[in-house]
């Protein structure tokens, strides 16, 4: 018959434990990897973030030393006919876009891709994209 172990074979258990059994270290395994998968998914928002501000700033720092407020202002070099009828084609996309990326998902509550609550939107805001370009050239 087998004996009984003694009493120093014996370790105590912290009272923090929960779980000492078979599946402790694969429920330990598994929230390291949860609190792996959230740091990188947080450092790719960060990173995207930052991605975005650094173009805002070269897109300043481009407006800034080419000093396109003033040229398009007060500049005899544009030809103002056509410089205005870009900036209302501009004008319209912005406002559309703005529509579609602001207004419906946010006031109107609608979960739905811009091309199916409205699919002529779409061509239409590309086009006036296009003119507006031809036009500010």
């Amino acid at each position: 018959m087998a004996s009984r172990p003694s009493r120093a074979q014996y370790a105590r258990v912290d009272e923090g434990a929960t779980d000492t059994g078979p599946g402790a270290d694969s429920q330990t395994a598994t929230s390291r990897a949860e609190r792996r998968k959230r740091r990188s998914a947080q450092a790719e928002e960060y990173a995207v973030k930052l991605h975005a501000a650094l173009w805002v700033a070269a897109a300043g720092a481009a407006a800034w030393y080419t000093d396109i407020f003033s040229v398009c202002l007060s500049s005899d070099q544009v030809s103002r006919f056509w410089f205005n009828i870009g900036l209302c084609f501009f004008s319209l996309a912005s406002v559309l876009v703005l529509y579609m990326a602001v207004w419906v998902p946010r006031v109107n509550k609608c979960d739905l891709d811009p091309s199916v609550y409205s699919p002529r939107m779409l061509p239409f805001t590309a086009g006036c994209s296009v003119a507006s370009g031809l036009f500010l050239v």
